[in-house]
């Protein structure tokens, strides 16, 4: 798909010229992807197929899982990055709210 590759050049370049400038991005402040997981609650990961982070996302819940942390990992092959902000247009950012929402709740202290 030529506009998913234009569009992860163009996101490349912004976050080398950017984010990281000088910094090592395997610093685990910079990129967590390189940090322990030992001990972390619980996480969600949503991903998106047409995202320059779909791999990353996918590398983030394979660690977390094999230091393990309970990870519920979902990806849209056909999205976009962000996409749950059009979840008043799309279901699938609808679907993907409940997802995080039922996440969160399944969790959460009875307290509250």
């Amino acid at each position: 798909n030529h506009y998913v590759n234009l569009v992860s050049a163009v996101e490349e370049y912004f976050i080398d010229n950017n984010y990281l400038v000088s910094l090592n991005p395997k610093d685990p402040t910079v990129s967590p992807i390189y940090g322990d997981f030992f001990g972390l609650p619980p996480m969600i990961i949503h991903s998106a197929g047409c995202d320059v982070f779909c791999s990353d996302a996918e590398m983030l819940a394979q660690k977390a899982t094999s230091q393990g942390v309970l990870v519920l990992y979902h990806e849209w092959p056909e999205l976009w990055h962000n996409f749950h902000m059009s979840s008043g247009l799309l279901e699938e950012g609808e679907v993907a709210l409940k997802e995080i929402y039922r996440f969160i709740y399944d969790r959460a202290d009875s307290k509250l």
